[in-house]
């Protein structure tokens, strides 16, 4: 059947995540999930090479494997990039163009071997543009190809996660976080264009994690221009830990608020609904899943 075949993967440093999702419409809860460790990569080696290596183990050690696989990709293997509006670029190509120049300006000569990917424009709003390493993209492939599966989508984590919670955060002016171990992507949305997009590192959890909310909300809210006391603050992603300072819009047994301290910034946790305890799923079935 082919709901039985809705396999997704997350692919991010040390981990890959495998999810087959139920049957049924939309909403079908994990009927298998397993988190299978990758070692660090060798020297010289991409940071995601020991991903796909395990990859390209799980599918040769099943019997059947899957006909069709959709993968998404932590943020540390993507590059994100605010492009402001410009009535010049009329084609996509000036688009693709103009969307790899500015990724090259800001990330320099790496970005030559990246895949660039972008948002449909719209007219005078900004464009979220990305890019990812154009080897890991043909490796990915070549994997799934050799075990006869279809390589049927792959998407950056923090936009399968925007277009999933996008309709509860509406048109607000509001901050939208992606949180990974490690990784924060924070923007700031005003009447459903976003003003602000940016990736940093961060610490896990703890104080210093709230302060790194409060440093990025405060740089991205001054530099659109707006007051950031009073906005509210949105989390995804897949962190998890002591819940303090932070309230779950839905939730969630087995999956938290990420651990920061009582002076964090007001924000509401996104937990999606599981139809099964969650207990049972890894935190990172998240991220396969683009919730």
């Amino acid at each position: 059947m082919w709901f039985a075949e809705r396999w997704h993967v997350a692919l991010q440093p040390g981990a890959l995540t495998v999810v087959q999702r139920g049957r049924g419409a939309r909403g079908g809860a994990p009927e298998h999930a397993e988190c299978l460790p990758c070692p660090q990569a060798a020297p010289g080696d991409a940071a995601w090479a020991p991903v796909l290596q395990a990859l390209a183990s799980w599918l040769a050690g099943r019997p059947r494997p899957p006909r069709v696989l959709h993968a998404v990709l932590s943020g540390h293997f993507v590059r994100w990039q605010l492009l402001p509006w410009s009535d010049a670029l009329v084609r996509p190509d000036e688009l693709a163009a103009y969307a790899a120049l500015r990724l090259r300006e800001v990330y320099g000569a790496a970005a030559d071997a990246w895949q660039v990917a972008y948002a449909a424009p719209a007219p005078g709003q900004a464009v979220a543009a990305c890019g990812v390493d154009a080897a890991l993209l043909a490796r990915l492939r070549a994997v799934c190809a050799a075990r006869g599966t279809r390589l049927q989508s792959v998407t950056p984590y923090a936009a399968a996660a925007f277009g999933h919670w996008r309709r509860a955060l509406g048109r607000q002016t509001t901050y939208f976080g992606v949180l990974e171990p490690g990784l924060l992507l924070l923007g700031l949305q005003r009447g459903g264009q976003w003003r602000s997009l940016r990736s940093e590192r961060v610490p896990a959890s703890g104080p210093r994690l709230a302060e790194a909310l409060r440093r990025m909300q405060g740089q991205q809210a001054l530099a659109a221009g707006l007051d950031e006391r009073g906005l509210p603050l949105y989390l995804a992603g897949v962190q998890h830990g002591t819940h303090h300072g932070a309230q779950e819009a839905v939730q969630e047994r087995g999956v938290h608020a990420p651990a920061l301290d009582g002076t964090a910034p007001a924000s509401t946790w996104l937990a999606p609904r599981w139809p099964v305890a969650a207990a049972s799923v890894p935190p990172a079935a998240r991220m396969a899943l683009g919730v």
